[in-house]
């Protein structure tokens, strides 16, 4: 191969772009909404806190790998950290978020908490009783 076009290709591989900075932004902003360290991160999808630093800062392009480990992780899907999927974060204030996800809108940090535990229970029966309960709160509300 032509050395120009060995050049070319080291540097284009590795060269971190604007795709790379917004992904690592909302990485860094889901993260943090859901108070996890870049450690505890870190050792969810078996790389180093320095690791996740980097790729939050744009300095270290994510492989499609972590990007699926991440999704993963926060059980959320993989086009999240693309374009398709509108995210606004207000950086005056934690509370004032806007994400939508498989065409649900969450526009506050509880909404995201609240679907967060809920995602940890483990007991049909309970979130099947959890969502009465919701319901029947809608229902006095409506009325």
């Amino acid at each position: 191969m032509n050395t120009q076009i060995e050049n070319k290709v080291h540097v284009s591989k590795h060269r971190v772009g604007d795709i790379d900075n917004k992904i690592g932004i909302k990485l860094q902003k889901f993260r943090e909404m859901f108070n996890i360290t870049q450690s505890e991160l870190g050792r969810a999808i078996n790389v180093t806190f320095q690791q996740i630093q980097k790729y939050e800062k744009g300095t270290n392009r994510m492989h499609a790998g972590v990007i699926w480990k991440i999704a993963l992780t926060f059980d959320i899907p993989v086009d999240f950290f693309y374009d398709n999927n509108e995210t606004e974060f207000d950086e005056k204030s934690n509370n004032n978020i806007n994400i939508t996800l498989n065409n649900i809108q969450y526009n506050d940090k509880d909404s995201i908490k609240l679907v967060k535990y809920y995602m940890q229970i483990k007991d049909l029966n309970i979130k099947k009783k959890i969502s009465n309960l919701i319901s029947s709160i809608i229902e006095i509300e409506d009325n």
